[in-house]
């Protein structure tokens, strides 16, 4: 699982490649779900999808909490997947 550091002024965007996932021809259907846990103090907003990448933009946090944050998607051929990277919120 991957970790990332963000200033608790930053407005930033993450993404998640799914690309190697993706049989030939399967597509993500419909638009990634995210979530971060603890909620309510890392904001999450205006998540896209671009080909086979889910892009969030990840905003505030409090400095020296780490947000764990999963998108799920769903795919023509029926599949489920979901991944996670944590946010760790530094002073920069």
């Amino acid at each position: 699982m991957s970790e990332f550091t963000k200033d608790p002024a930053a407005r930033v965007d993450f993404a998640v490649d799914f690309a190697a996932y993706l049989a030939p021809n399967e597509t993500i259907v419909g638009m990634p779900i995210w979530s971060v846990i603890p909620d309510g103090e890392l904001t999450l907003d205006a998540p896209a999808l671009s080909e086979a990448k889910a892009r969030i933009f990840a905003d505030g946090g409090i400095v020296g909490h780490r947000y764990r944050v999963s998108v799920r998607i769903s795919t023509s051929q029926g599949r489920i997947d979901e991944r996670q990277f944590d946010i760790k919120i530094v002073d920069h």
